[in-house]
């Protein structure tokens, strides 16, 4: 592997480091105080939730008709979010209630409610609707009323998650997601906390403050590169130690340790491999690396701070009894980037105050539920194709899949494969031998397609399709033929 490709692993694991906490007798405490909130397997959990949105990127919202800028920055201010529930990790079973808040007038109206017993998600999406329908105009309501109908609840399994996920990065295992996520937790906790005994025990931070039993955690987006710098000094000046720390630790990971965190075994001895190499390859470079930092940092700083203006991340944590922690979470998010220059203005404030409690009972919900499967077969299919490097995206609600796709252009017209397009919007396909022609059948009745043969295939003009009731649309900037069903 290249020595910058090193250097750059080197980094991830830095930034890991710099932004959890140094080894100063507060940033410890903050530490394993952060540490014994997070271990807790039964509690009751309440708080709110405030975005305030000030700009939003225009791309973001390229395509929309219902949903512009203008409305959603104006229902995120106007509102916050309450929230109250309740958890047993050990159970592998939730339950949180969500309302609306009007900021102005104090107002509560329902929200949402997320339920998770028995391996199984329960969403109530009605009061969703409902407060979405405030904001959207007729058309768009008459849509949702469409898709949603007379549903309360939506039920969501394991297995439909992992069918969500990109291809590649389902483990295969659909066991209960919140032992996982804990198990998940322990073992990283195992690898953080060896790190800061045996290697990171001499650096500080400086990001954690302390008034009375209060910590606060405050990183300035434009301090970055300054945090960033001496960790990544120490770090290469500590390698003979940071590898042993992380072989030790690769080493002690049991057979569901790795499941939790979707390695295999072979993944394990690749990894060990490489920080042998790591460390040859530190140690042979250092003054290279020492070399190449300071120049990152010195190029970094002057963009950096054009690009983060004054985002930060300030967090606080507090013991306020022996079962209750109250913690709060600022997020100021303030970007300017890309080409042309867009704004991305933000602030989230989260507040959460959590309580260790010797039991819980969570109930499936009675409600009228529908199983996501089939709420996903309302959705409507559609198909994006850009017609210049022929690829295409095609997606039914939340699942979907991405590929190559035989694309013609002849005489300022797009010819598409209609066997691909057709059977994805669910069409049969089939070939009339007397005609010499492609069709689509539905319902006994066949509808002739003509179009050119390529690689015995038949390719139909774009707009075409429309006579199948397809909706076709152009965008003439990026190129990109839209089908929908």
């Amino acid at each position: 592997m290249h020595s910058k490709k090193w250097l750059a692993l080197l980094l991830v694991l830095m930034l890991a480091m710099g932004t959890l906490t140094g080894c100063s007798p507060t940033e410890k405490e903050y530490y394993n105080l952060t540490m014994e909130a997070s271990n807790q397997k039964v509690y009751e959990d309440s708080g709110s939730i405030d975005l305030s949105l000030v700009q939003l990127p225009d791309s973001m919202f390229e395509g929309e008709k219902s949903l512009t800028k203008e409305v959603l920055i104006k229902a995120m201010n106007q509102h916050r979010i309450d929230y109250w529930g309740k958890a047993n990790l050990n159970q592998g079973i939730f339950q949180y209630e969500f309302t609306i808040v009007d900021n102005a007038t104090g107002e509560k109206s329902a929200f949402s409610s997320l339920v998770y017993k028995d391996d199984v998600f329960y969403i109530k999406v009605d009061d969703i609707i409902s407060y979405m329908k405030k904001f959207g105009d007729p058309v768009s309501n008459q849509i949702l009323d469409q898709f949603y109908g007379d549903v309360q609840y939506v039920s969501v399994t394991n297995q439909d998650l992992e069918a969500m996920m990109p291809p590649g990065s389902q483990n295969g295992s659909t066991g209960n997601i919140l032992q996982k996520s804990s198990q998940q937790q322990l073992v990283m906790q195992r690898l953080f906390g060896g790190l800061l005994d045996n290697v990171y025990d001499k650096y500080e931070s400086n990001l954690i403050s302390k008034s009375n039993n209060k910590y606060t955690f405050t990183l300035r987006g434009a301090d970055s590169i300054e945090i960033m710098k001496p960790i990544a000094v120490y770090t290469i000046k500590n390698i003979d130690k940071l590898g042993p720390v992380l072989k030790a630790f690769l080493n002690s990971l049991s057979q569901d340790d790795f499941a939790s965190l979707s390695l295999t075994s072979d993944m394990k001895d690749e990894a060990l491999t490489g920080i042998d190499m790591m460390i040859l390859v530190v140690n042979q470079n250092r003054d290279m690396y020492m070399a190449e930092i300071e120049k990152m940092a010195t190029a970094a700083q002057k963009d950096l701070v054009k690009t983060v203006n004054d985002s930060e991340i300030v967090s606080s944590i507090e013991k306020r009894n022996p079962q209750t922690y109250d913690m709060t979470s600022k997020m100021r998010f303030h970007i300017t980037a890309g080409t042309p220059i867009e704004e991305l203005d933000f602030t989230l404030n989260i507040k959460q105050t959590m309580k260790a409690v010797d039991s819980i009972q969570v109930a499936s919900p009675t409600g009228k539920v529908t199983t996501f499967k089939d709420l996903e077969k309302r959705m409507p299919k559609q198909m994006e194709v850009r017609v210049d490097y022929g690829m295409y995206s095609y997606n039914q609600g939340f699942s979907g899949t991405a590929g190559s796709i035989n694309v013609r252009l002849e005489n300022n017209q797009a010819y598409l494969p209609l066997r691909l397009i057709a059977e994805s919007m669910g069409d049969k396909v089939g070939w009339d031998e007397t005609s010499q022609q492609a069709y689509v059948e539905r319902n006994g009745q066949r509808t002739i397609m003509t179009g050119m043969i390529v690689d015995n295939q038949t390719l139909v003009k774009s707009r075409d399709f429309e006579s199948l009731g397809y909706k076709i649309s152009w965008n003439a900037k990026n190129r990109t033929v839209t089908i929908e069903k």
